[in-house]
């Protein structure tokens, strides 16, 4: 620490009534071509005091970098397509935050890659968190691409939880933290059991906006895209996010939900779009949750587009868009659920879901399985073509025609406003479904 800036700072604050903290504020400049700066993040993060940005210049920097506990902003000056992190040098994320950092702690504009994760420890377990890794912290995580993590290597196999990013408190469970993840694209990283892109576990509950969350898979485990099993602390909030092309080897491809013990948490899961992810029931419990898996959970799972997620099983019906396991009764609501295989919702043993006002189509077998078999013709579902712009190539914004933006009650769905011209409602045959279904492997 800088001791003598401390002292000024502080004879400053004195003197013109301020606190230490406004007057002190400096910009920590990183750079690999310019000798006046530090040539590393590391080094000017460990100059740095709390409300200081350290501004990375554009380059590749091999580092695994920890905050420290240091309320600091480390960001890039030019945004990660020129800007990257790469952690291969060590055994360890990419970044870590593991002192109490709070949403003043953010991490902004960099590529982050080549993590493997935190090595195996009595206080936090095995390898977890391999792009970024945060243990009893809060911080901000805004604007990244956070890619090609936890991948094995030929000297550590794997990350075992949270291939992307990691959230969890090490044994505290005093204090639930909240970190805020928002407008990253979380893509291609791998997790051996839990979590793809994004793990989450005991006393947490994330802010989790406006990301694109694709591409991530579990080798053996659950939540390709999204994994989340908190001990307490309700308040998980999953919106406007875009969740595709996921795949978890177990339960829940794009979306994982549960509580840790006999809780019964509220999760707010809303206005994202959820798209051809993948579940493959490896345990084989019953389901599997193409889409979606929740359990034990109050969860409102309102006004998002699920469509064309898989969930695999033995009887072809284990919940392609949504499966619900076990107690508690989440609301779902003004959802279009549509071109699942699997079923559009699965319930299985005690689950009592609220299930009203939602756009449903052409999802194989059913529309319902397990004991919500006839949801779909109740409480104001209905069954209508949602006229998506261009499903082919993933367009699932909505003709100015489509009955989900002209429902009496509402929006259905995750996009409110039209995306093109009306189109056609072509009539559907029992030819052109089995066409469509004709492979499993849905695109």
């Amino acid at each position: 620490m800088n001791f003598k800036r401390v002292l000024l700072s502080g004879l400053t604050a004195l003197v013109l009534g301020f606190s230490a903290k406004e007057v002190n504020a400096a910009t920590l400049k990183v750079s690999q071509s310019d000798n006046n700066t530090y040539s590393s993040i590391q080094s000017a993060i460990d100059t740095s005091i709390d409300g200081d940005t350290v501004l990375v210049n554009p380059g590749t920097y091999s580092e695994n970098i920890d905050f420290k506990g240091k309320n600091i902003v480390v960001k890039s000056s030019q945004g990660p397509q020129v800007t990257t992190i790469d952690g291969r040098k060590e055994v360890n994320p990419v970044v870590r935050f593991r002192n109490h950092e709070t949403n003043q702690a953010v991490l902004e504009g960099f590529a982050i890659t080549g993590g493997i994760g935190n090595p195996p420890a009595p206080t936090y377990g095995s390898e977890q968190g391999g792009g970024i890794y945060m243990g009893n912290a809060e911080p901000t995580i805004r604007g990244n691409i956070i890619r090609e993590n936890g991948l094995a290597r030929s000297t550590h196999p794997f990350t075992v939880w949270g291939g992307g990013i990691m959230c969890r408190s090490e044994g505290d469970f005093t204090k639930v933290y909240h970190p805020i993840i928002i407008g990253n694209i979380i893509k291609n990283n791998r997790a051996y059991h839990n979590g793809g892109g994004i793990g989450l576990l005991d006393a947490v509950a994330p802010y989790i906006c406006d990301n694109v969350i694709t591409e991530n898979t579990t080798t053996l485990g659950d939540g390709g895209g999204i994994w989340s099993i908190p001990f307490h602390g309700d308040g998980t909030v999953i919106r406007k996010n875009i969740i595709t092309k996921n795949f978890a080897e177990d339960h829940g491809g794009g979306i994982y939900v549960g509580a840790k013990g006999p809780l019964l948490l509220d999760i707010d899961i809303s206005e994202n779009i959820i798209a051809s992810n993948t579940a493959n029931s490896r345990a084989n419990v019953g389901d599997s949750g193409g889409g979606i898996w929740s359990t034990s959970t109050y969860a409102s799972i309102r006004k998002n587009t699920i469509v064309k997620n898989i969930g695999n099983g033995g009887d072809g019906d284990y919940g392609g868009g949504i499966s619900l396991y076990r107690w508690g009764s989440p609301t779902i609501e003004q959802n279009i659920i549509a071109y699942s295989s699997g079923g559009g919702i699965r319930c299985y043993l005690e689950a009592s879901p609220i299930i009203r006002n939602n756009l449903v189509w052409l999802n194989t077998p059913s529309d319902g399985t397990g004991s919500c078999l006839d949801w779909a013709d109740k409480d104001g579902n209905f069954t209508s073509d949602p006229l998506f712009c261009n499903l082919v190539y993933g367009d699932y914004s909505l003709a100015e025609n489509s009955p989900a933006l002209t429902n009496p009650i509402g929006t259905i769905g995750a996009i409110s406003i039209p995306g093109c011209k009306s189109v056609p409602v072509i009539p559907v045959t029992w030819g052109t479904i089995k066409a469509m279904y004709r492979s499993r492997d849905i695109k």
